[in-house]
Parts: C-alpha cells; structure tokens; sequence
C-alpha cells in the first residue's frame, strides 16, 4: 500500500510539473495547457502577471468546430489580457463529446448547477483560482454560438461565480432540450422568453443575482437567427427582474431605456440598446450589427467565425464586465503604493508601484503634476539620481485617484548587489539551463568545480547549461565597487529512462458487444459487423507495470499498435484506461467490453496506412495516475465509424507477435525530495466578534487535508481546496502532503465567534402570488429563515393568536391571505396580503383526427399508415423503426382560454414482443408542411409549424392488456402548445429491446368510436 500511495504521489508530482509550475512573476505571457474534469483546457497568463495582486478572469467558451488557439486568435482576448492585466481560461469541447466540438448546451445532463459541462467548467475556473491570485468579484465568462448559449447557461446555473456574461450569437436559457429541437431553435428562435426567464430564475436558487448581460449578434446571420439574440436580452430581463427582488414586478424588463446608433469606422453600422433598472444602473446591453453573419464582432481573421468589420467586441465586452463587478457598480477609487517610499538612498533604486485593483497608473519624475497625458506605468521606475515621483491610477469604472507624491534623494551607492540562481538548487531530470540574475547592473563572477570564484574566475554572461551533477558559486560586483558574499546553488541530476512494455497474450484480446459477438484472446479487432451496427468489437490491451520504480517520474508515454488487416473502413481509434483491469480480474472477459475506466477517451489514434505499419498516440499527462506501479495498466480500443449495412473491422497484432506486439512507451525520471510541506493558517486562531474565512497556504506543491470536529486528520479527511467561512466556535486541525509523499505533522488553530445580535426581520413570500386562477390553487407561504407564520383566511389581521402555517394552502373559492412572521430572535414582520380570485373549470375531450394520425417509418422502406397506429422496430437490431402521429383539432377551445390541465389517453389495439415504454413529443401545430401524415413526421422539429412545441415531454407506461388505455399528464410547461386556433399534434416512440425479434404496440387510431385517443383539457 505505502508503495502505490508514494507512485501516485509522485506521477501527481510529475502531472504537476509538467503543466502547472510558474515563477510568480511571468515575464511574459504564457499560454499554457492543462486539463480538468476529462476535458482539456488552456489559460493565458498575462505579461507581468504577479502572484499575490488579484486580478480578474475571464472565460471563453468557442463555437462550433472551433479550439482554444483559434478562438484566442479571432478574439484577440489574449492581447487585451496583456493591456489590462487578467487571466483567461479557455475550455476544450472534444470532438469524443460532441462530434462538430460543439458545447452540448441543447442535452438536459449539461443544463444544471452541479452536473454535466457546467460543472467541469466551473472546476476549470476553480483549479485556475487555486494556482492563481484571482478577484472572486471579478470572473466572467463569455462565448460564441454553442459557447454563447452554454455561456447563457453558465451565468443561470453559477450566478455566485461569475459576475457578468457576454453573449455572442447565442440562445436562451434551455431554448432545447433535445439535438431536434436545437436545430429548430437556431432557425426559428426558442421557446417563449418570459417562461424561460421564470425557469431560469428558477434555477439559479439560492445563489439567485442580477446577472449583467450584453448580447452581440448580426442582423444577416442564418446559422442562428436574429430572433435569439433578442431572446436572450428578454430572458435575462425576466430572471433579472425576479432575482432583483423576487417578484414580477418589471424592476427590470426588454424595453430599452436608450437607442443609440454607431458606425465602425469604414465598417458596419451597429444599434446599441442599453438597459436599465429601476435605479438607472445599468443591467444589460445589446448590440445589433447591420449584415454581419455568424462571427465574433470585431474579430481578427486570425481565427475562425471573426467579422473584422463589426464594432470590438472583446475591448466593448471587458469595458462591460468591469463596470460590473460581482458587488455592483464600482465607485471606489484604486489606492497605489509606491515600494520602496521616498526616502535617502544609498545609489539607484527600483521603484514599484502596485494598485490594489486592475488600473492604469501615470507617473512624473519631474515634479510636476501626471495627467493621463503622462507615462503609463508598466515596469520598475530606476531612480539613479535625486528625484520627486508623482502619481495616480484610474481603475477601469474610471474612479480616479487623488495623486500621491514619494521623494528620492540617491546618496553614494554603499549596498552590493543580490544574485538570484534561476531556478534554484534542487533535483532535474536530464539537463537544467540556470541564470543568475542580479538586481541591478553589475559583474557577475562563478565557479562549476566548487572553488571559490575570484575576479579572475569566469564572468556570467549567458545562460549556464548543467548536465551533471554541479555546484554553481557565484557573487557580483556593481558599478561602484560593492561586492556581494559568494552564494552557492547545487544541482543533483537524474537521468530519464525509457522502458517498452509489450502487451500480454494471455489477457489482450477482443470482446464484443453481446454474448453473440464472441470474445478471443488471439484475435484483436475492433470495429463493427454491419446490418447498421456500429462499435461491435472492442479489443483490450494488458501490461505489466509494475516493474517501473516508487520514485519514478514519468514524463511522456505512448501507446503503439501494429495493423494485421483491415475489412471496410475505421474512421479513428479511441482509447481508455483503467489502473488495474477492466473486470473481475486481469483475464480478458466480455463484460470488459463496457466495464468502468479510470479515464475514458484519454486520446485518439489513426487507423495504421497498411498491414505490418503502426499508430501511436501520446497519453496526455492526466493519464499518468492511471499508469499502475504495483500490477497491470489495461487500455481498451473503440472505434469511430459510420453505421452501414456492411462490417467495418480493423485487426492488429496482440501480445503474441514478437515483431508486431503491441507497445507501451514510458520515459521516466526521479525525485529525492524528503522534506515535509509547511502550511500557514490566515488569519490565526482567536477570538473574532464576526464571521471569520480562513485561509490555509502551503510552502509547495501539496494537498492539505483538514477537520473542523477537533478530531485528527487524516487522508481520508476534508481535502483543502478554498478559502473556510466560520460562523460559529470551531477547532481546525490540518495537515499537507507534497507531491514527493512527505508528511507534515498535524497543526491546531482555535476559533471563538461572539455573532452580533440579529435585529432583522424575516420576510416571508406566497408562492404563487395573489391572480385569478381556475378551479383551485396551492399556496405556500416560505419564510427567509427558520420563522413562525401566523396567517388567515377572511382578510382579517391576523396575530400570535391565528393559525399557525405548516402545511400548504389548499383554495378553491375567492380567498384574502394576510401573513406575517416571527423569527427565534423575535422579530417581528409587517403583515403581507395575496388576494386570489378562483373560477370554475371546464373540461372538453378531443378524439384524434382518424385521417391524419397514424404511423410513419423510419426510412422510405418502413412506409407510413393512417389505418394502423404501430409503436416500435422491426427486428434485427434495429429500434424505434415506427412512431405514431396522434391530431387533434382543438380550434373550438376559447381564444382567452386559461388551461390548467391536460391529458393525453391511448388504448392498446394489439402487442408483440416487448415495448417497455413511450416517450411523448408535441407540437402547436402540425409536424410536417402540412397536418396531413407525412413520412417526414418520423423525425420532424417539433417547432415546424407555428414554432413552437417540446420533444420528450412525458413518458407513458404500456396498457397491461387490448382495450385497456394509459394516459399521462401534460407537464404545466407543455400546456402552452394546445393551439386554440387549429391542430395540436403527439408523436409516440417507443423504448425496446435491441435484438433479433420484432417489438411492436399497436395502438387504436380516431377511426374507433370506443377506443380513440382522447386529448382531455380542463380550463
């Protein structure tokens, strides 16, 4: 066990310093890879980036088809990342989870807080806040196309992480929920706004805010219309308007406040809409660029989807984003601080001058007063002779600050240098390339052998290349003659090794899907059999590694397979890895075929160009952890390839071949690190009249693991990974390990919290608020905090003396709430009132139109039928071959007609074989050009005709036996789609088994007089 624990210590160790080691000062930006979550990312560093001064961060999610290096290139963000000082991260969307690398906003699974593409997103900004200084109030995100609708997503489900979004070509918040409907959505706009705004009010929960929005798109865009871009404004108008305060009450709304007209010089005219709340602040904004197309506003032509003829989007959307901090509209002043202060000086001295927020910063030498005509601070100010320095800061909401003076007065320089080694002593795989850097001008003198360099030594004057274990003496003398001590700095240099594991005979081996496929330890192959199959064969791939040492490093590794032959065509290869073995034990078994991976899809490789030729791929350095030091390393081969009637099968060689085996390419390298972490508490343990957050901040490279209990640490415990907010009398004990396994002893720190009285009164809500509603309504009064609710029912004040509420209340007849509460302090809410008018319900019942349902299939060959009404597949491992098209003509239904509720009700005609159940999509409307049955039903927008509808919106059970029916609410979020003014249309697809044998429900059609599906409305 202490031997897997230090491998996996130290492959984190290498992970780490592969991809995350910085000097915290960047000399010039760095544009750096790195991955989270299964997904790949890059940050950008920015030029003097330094680490301690908080700077903000941006997000940048691309479209469609598009990487990081060429949305970085189109937007130009990283240059302005360089001017204004904040780091940007850019998510990667392989092509493994969406196949056009487009984000999966329009999938349920990636439209929630906490799961799915949100959540990895958000872990990105959270591993980049960890290893960075980062401004909490100042994290944004901002996308184009399928980035701009999940950017929509972002600012709904994490409205406590990013303070403002901008919105490029983009959609509303979960304007689909279904890759059909996604298609529709882009053409024809989305769902309504209002109710999406609710929904993502909604969602944001507890973490509810205004969210700032600005919104780019062009008024000649066919890839996503117009219409969605004025959606996301009315969306975010809605959920702004509720997160405001938590009523519809219009505080915020789409009604812009100014329209202004701009024209980019010898480019496009542009409308500018600018929103504003009910205290003029400013919420949203949105710009309408006359002809441009789908493309980043402003763009360069560097990149991919840039219109370089629009107005800037990136400049316009930072300017945005900082006059919208995480706390509101800033109007504080920076405060700079000049480091040293004026004083007497012995020589010339480097001055700094640090803001405590992102500004720009002028400066004078002379005297006289700075403008911000004058010098832009951007580096050291080397003073050499007696000097006054003026200066100021503008921070990017345009606060100025009031100029400060510091007096130098330079006397003869007395003080020698300092000399740094860069890097310092420590232990380098292979060769390391030293500078020694001194902190102002001056003659550097060194020694390789150990001896104490004199004058006559050799002087520095490039960088030192060590490729052995070397002491380096150095010291420096300045311009006046002061001479600096000797310093030393040793370097220990290990060697990296290469090792091949081939793969093992008796465990590699292909498995297949079903237990039809077959499995076999001599053949490897991957691909499909045909008859429209795909991914049939898998082959897995064993190695020993248990031979690599405790302490090794690795560095890079590869995977080598060797083709035997090749039936049809494979598209590409992708590849798992598992720490261990894929089943029960290391023997190749068929249920290897889906077993879990450590890792899934960890990197792609070609097919091999001909027989006896190989494919390799580079694992990427989240792998290594997965690579086992004490037994096997298993990787599992899948292929990509496009279902077709006939098989597509690559074999290559196995473990048996001595020629062609297939390999396992590890160089590694070591470590003699012994000496534990040291990790600070901040602020320390005391007695505090408040709240109190706490931070914990380790010396190197570690993880911290900690208990609040008073209980004893351990690794099992609380892993460190953000600042602690303490609210009440807590101990905390805590600990860190570093990358090489080293140990710190556990450290105590005592927090006593004396919390001011509470004097504020609760607030307590009805949810729904007081309307006019049909039949009944349930009415839930929710307090703020934990309350007594006293309320009554005749409009009368209530009192201590009125009912208590604990239960929802249940209206049916025109009712006066009035409420208030108490809280454990005592205090005391103002009595609320919510009037409700009740109306009486109607319920009407529709038979489906018998000339226009029926069934369609899913290719020519299935055919179509308004006679039969068939659920199902045909067999041969194909599914869902038939789906059912119900009409109804719900014209008659009132125009002012208020629905509260609707069912749909079928009857089972005949069953063979197995239908477990049946998924529900509707449309206002008709499915196809027309309302009669069309084959193009099968798999028709749900929003062909009028626009509107949803795919998915319930699910039916199978009537136990013919003549008995099964019916299914219609979700409250559906009722919008019954049309008043024509046809409402259900299509029916069923859920089968995938094998040989037909499975198929036959339903009655509006040809039955008894048995007809029913659409019952109540309103």
């Amino acid at each position: 066990m202490r031997k897997k624990l230090r491998g996996l210590v130290l492959m984190l160790l290498m992970l780490v310093v592969v991809v995350t080691v910085l000097p915290a000062v960047s000399e010039a930006g760095s544009f750096l890879s790195d991955s989270y979550g299964g997904k790949n990312y890059k940050v950008y560093i920015p030029t003097g980036y330094q680490s301690g001064q908080e700077v903000p961060l941006v997000v940048m999610l691309h479209g469609c088809t598009q990487n990081p290096d060429q949305f970085a290139a189109g937007t130009k963000m990283n240059d302005l990342a360089d001017q204004e000082m904040f780091i940007v991260i850019y998510p990667d969307q392989p092509s493994s989870a969406n196949m056009n690398k487009c984000w999966n906003w329009f999938e349920p699974g990636h439209q929630s807080r906490g799961s799915g593409e949100p959540s990895v997103i958000v872990g990105m900004v959270n591993e980049v806040k960890s290893r960075y200084s980062v401004d909490d109030n100042r994290v944004y995100v901002a996308g184009i196309s399928a980035g701009a609708a999940m950017t929509v997503i972002m600012g709904v489900t994490y409205p406590d992480v990013f303070a403002a979004i901008c919105v490029d070509a983009g959609m509303e918040y979960k304007a689909a929920t279904s890759m059909t409907s996604a298609f529709t959505v882009m053409s024809s706009g989305g769902p309504t706004p209002n109710s999406q705004g609710n929904i993502a009010y909604n969602a944001m929960g507890s973490y509810a805010r205004v969210v700032p929005t600005i919104v780019f798109h062009g008024t000649s865009d066919y890839t996503v219309a117009t219409v969605n871009g004025n959606q996301v404004i009315s969306q975010m108008a809605q959920t702004n308007d509720l997160a405001s305060d938590g009523t519809d009450n219009n505080n915020i709304d789409d009604t812009p406040e100014e329209t202004i007209n701009g024209q980019v010089s010898g480019g496009r005219s542009y409308t500018r809409y600018v929103y504003k709340d009910n205290n003029g602040q400013i919420v949203m904004e949105k710009y309408m660029v006359e002809g441009m197309s789908h493309a980043w506003s402003g763009g360069s032509t560097a990149g991919s989807y840039t219109d370089p003829n629009g107005p800037d989007a990136t400049t316009i959307s930072w300017e945005f984003f900082m006059n919208h901090p995480m706390g509101g509209s800033d109007t504080t002043p920076p405060v700079t601080t000049a480091n040293p202060g004026g004083g007497e000086y012995s020589g010339s001295v480097d001055v700094e001058l640090s803001v405590n927020e992102p500004a720009t910063t002028y400066y004078t030498l002379d005297g006289s007063t700075p403008t911000t005509s004058s010098p832009r601070y951007t580096g050291m100010i080397s003073i050499t002779g007696t000097a006054t320095l003026k200066f100021f800061s503008v921070d990017s909401s345009n606060n100025q600050e009031q100029v400060k003076t510091e007096r130098y007065t330079i006397t003869d320089d007395i003080t020698p240098p300092v000399t740094t080694a860069n890097p310092p002593s420590g232990t380098y795989t292979n060769s390391v390339t030293v500078e020694l850097v001194a902190n102002e001008p001056a003659t550097t003198y060194y020694t390789l052998d150990g001896s104490t360099p004199t004058t006559g030594s050799p002087q520095y004057s490039s960088p030192i290349f060590i490729t052995v274990n070397t002491t380096i003496k150095f010291f420096s003398i300045d311009g006046d003659g002061n001479t600096e001590n000797v310093k030393s700095a040793s370097y220990n240099i290990t060697q990296s090794t290469d090792t091949v594991f081939k793969s093992i005979a008796s465990e590699d081996g292909f498995a297949g899907m079903f237990s039809a496929d077959g499995m076999s330890t001599t053949v490897h192959k991957l691909g499909d059999k045909g008859f429209y199959n795909s991914d049939t064969y898998r082959t897995v791939l064993s190695f020993d590694t248990s031979s690599l040492p405790d302490n090794a490093i690795i560095e890079t590794a590869k995977l080598r397979i060797y083709r035997k032959s090749l039936t049809g065509s494979i598209e590409g290869i992708n590849v798992d890895i598992i720490n261990g073995h894929f089943g029960a034990e290391s023997g190749l078994e068929r249920s290897d075929y889906n077993a879990a991976a450590s890792s899934s899809d960890i990197g792609s490789m070609d097919v091999p160009g001909s027989n006896n030729s190989y494919s390799e791929v580079n694992l990427p350095a989240g792998a290594f952890t997965h690579i086992n030091r004490t037994g096997k390393t298993q990787f599992r081969l899948k292929s990509t390839n496009t279902a077709n009637y006939s098989s597509d099968a690559l074999e290559i060689y196995g473990g048996e071949d001595s020629s062609y085996a297939p390999q396992l390419i590890i160089s590694y390298g070591g470590s003699s690190d012994t000496t534990a972490p040291v990790t600070t508490v901040n602020p320390a343990g005391g007695e505090y009249s408040n709240s109190v957050t706490v931070t914990l901040t380790v010396n190197e490279e570690a993880t911290t693991y900690y208990t609040l209990d008073g209980s004893t640490p351990t690794a099992g415990s609380y892993q460190y990974s953000q600042p602690l907010v303490f609210t009440e009398n807590t101990t905390l004990k805590f600990f860190s390990v570093d990358l090489a396994g080293n140990q710190e002893t556990v450290s105590t720190a005592s927090y006593v919290i004396n919390v001011s009285a509470d004097t504020t009164a609760p607030t307590t809500t009805a949810t729904p608020s007081g309307s006019t509603y049909t039949g009944s309504v349930t009415v839930e009064l929710i307090a703020n905090e934990p309350a007594t609710i006293y309320y009554t029912l005749n409009g009368s004040i209530p009192t201590t003396g009125s009912p208590q509420y604990t239960t929802p209340l249940q209206i049916t007849a025109n009712t006066t709430v009035k409420f208030f509460a108490i809280d454990s302090a005592g205090n005391v809410e103002s009595v609320k009132t919510e009037i409700y008018t009740v109306v009486s319900a109607t319920e009407v019942s529709f038979s489906s139109v018998s000339y226009e349902d029926g069934y369609v299939g899913k290719y020519a060959i299935d055919s179509m039928s308004t006679v039969s009404h068939t659920i199902g597949d045909k067999g041969m491992y194909n599914q869902d071959t038939y789906r059912v098209i119900l009409s109804f003509d719900t014209s008659n239904l009132p125009d002012d007609v208020q629905i509260t509720s609707a069912k749909l009700r079928i009857y089972r005609k005949s069953l063979t074989g197995n239908v477990q159940s049946l998924s529900l999509d509707m449309t206002q409307g008709y499915f196809g050009l027309v309302s009669a049955l069309e084959l193009d039903d099968y798999d028709a927008n749900v929003s062909a005709s009028p626009a509107a509808g949803a795919e998915g919106i319930a699910t039916l059970s199978i009537p136990e036996s013919n003549n008995q029916y099964t019916e299914v609410a219609i979700p409250l979020s559906a009722l919008q789609f019954i049309n008043t003014t024509g046809k409402t249309q259900f299509r029916l697809s069923g859920s089968t088994n995938y094998d040989f044998t037909s499975d198929k429900l036959e339903i009655y059609g509006g040809e039955s007089s008894t048995y007809a599906p029913q659409l019952i409305v109540t309103y």
